[in-house]
């Protein structure tokens, strides 16, 4: 219910009443004045009638007979007329028990609105407090969003090693965003894309990335606003050394890193931050991986990457 249309409905129900009122009061004071001018009428024609009854009945009696007579006469008469007075008191009353009646459904209309009007402006505070508190809500996340802290990953080249060894990975941390992020933690791994096979010999993480064998998570502790943390990535020690070996004698296979970063931002809320990127052609150049000097092993994105919450 708008201010404006609550307004009107209100000077239309006070408007009403105010009419009822009027209407009510004049009818009533109406039929008060008829009602005594028809007493008024009846009580001089009784008058009247009495004397043209003596006048008519008791002429030529002697005097105490026209004083016996007379007595009986005004006395019928008075009887006459208290059996009249109240059948009108009894129709009087019968009015006013209709005036009665009628001022209770008013006094009942009246009550009845002014519940419905209490009920619908208190309907209508309920609707604005609830938006009061969505507008404030949505204030108070677009506020922190603003603030809070964003983490994203950006790896290096791995180290120049032999095929005999394993390979390691530098990973940047960094926070983009306002505020410090506290409790950081970052759990990595590199895998040949032949850690796991499906039918059609596809690395799992492309599809399932929680399947990666991440190593126990680092602490970093706490990463200021717009400062960065490094943080190195390991290769898991395979079961099978051949899938290891596999991954780097051939020239057209692939090895993926994949990190998760979690930490907590300013207002107490846990984020976290997803990286996958995999790296093409791993082995080049008499099978040294990560050669910067002619520019080889470079990363690709993956759908996966820096997807964050």
């Amino acid at each position: 219910m708008s201010d404006s249309n609550s307004d009107g409905s209100v000077a239309a129900l006070v408007l009403g009443l105010c009419c009822l009122v009027v209407v009510g009061f004049g009818a009533w004071t109406a039929g008060f004045l008829s009602d005594h001018r028809v007493q008024t009428e009846r009580t001089t024609r009784y008058a009247e009638r009495t004397d043209e009854y003596i006048g008519r009945t008791c002429v030529g009696m002697d005097r105490a007979a026209l004083l016996q007579c007379a007595t009986e006469a005004i006395e019928s008469s008075r009887e006459d007329q208290r059996a009249e007075y109240n059948l009108n008191a009894q129709e009087s009353m019968a009015r006013w028990t209709f005036w009665l009646l009628g001022l209770s459904v008013i006094t009942t209309g009246v009550a009845g609105g002014g519940i419905y009007y209490v009920h619908a402006t208190l309907t209508e505070t309920r609707a604005a407090v609830r938006a009061a508190e969505a507008a404030n809500e949505v204030s108070r996340d677009v506020g922190q969003a603003q603030i809070r802290a964003y983490l994203s990953l950006t790896p290096g080249l791995p180290s120049g090693v032999k095929i005999d060894d394993f390979p390691s990975v530098q990973i940047f941390v960094e926070n983009t965003g306002q505020s410090p992020a506290y409790s950081v933690l970052c759990a990595s791994a590199i895998v040949p894309r032949n850690w796991y096979f499906d039918g059609n010999e596809n690395f799992l993480v492309m599809t399932s990335f929680d399947k990666a064998p991440f190593q126990t998570p680092e602490a970093l502790g706490t990463i200021g606003a717009n400062g960065r943390s490094p943080t190195e990535a390991k290769c898991i020690l395979l079961l099978d050394r051949s899938l290891y070996d596999k991954c780097f004698d051939r020239g057209d296979d692939a090895m993926f890193l994949a990190a998760i970063v979690t930490y907590v931002d300013v207002f107490g809320a846990s984020h976290e931050t997803r990286f996958c990127a995999r790296m093409d052609d791993p082995v080049r150049g008499g099978g040294a991986i990560g050669n910067p000097e002619t520019g080889q092993c470079r990363w690709t994105q993956t759908r996966f990457h820096n997807t964050a919450t």
